[in-house]
């Protein structure tokens, strides 16, 4: 009897070391998904900190009417009513 239940008992448990450390759910996948999660909260804080910059910016332009003129000026090539624009060749 004792020769049939020492092999079935390390069969079983070869078994279980195998659904623990490589199975669905097991210590490996584990490792797997915390990798996924560091990269993906890393990218979210990165979009965290565009978006704080984007805010910033949207309120500095709600409040300021310099910063819509160098908005204008600086982004878009616009000149102000008054000013008169020259354009030199460099060669």
């Amino acid at each position: 009897m004792r020769q049939i239940i020492i092999p079935v008992l390390i069969v079983l448990l070869i078994m279980l070391q195998h659904r623990l450390l490589i199975g669905n759910g097991g210590l490996l996948s584990i490792y797997r998904f915390q990798q996924q999660i560091d990269l993906l909260t890393e990218q979210l804080a990165e979009i965290e900190a565009g978006n704080q910059q984007l805010s910033s910016r949207v309120v500095q332009l709600r409040q300021s009417q310099a910063a819509i003129e160098s908005l204008a000026r600086y982004d878009l090539g616009m000149i102000g009513n008054d000013e008169v624009f020259f354009v030199f060749d460099k060669h």
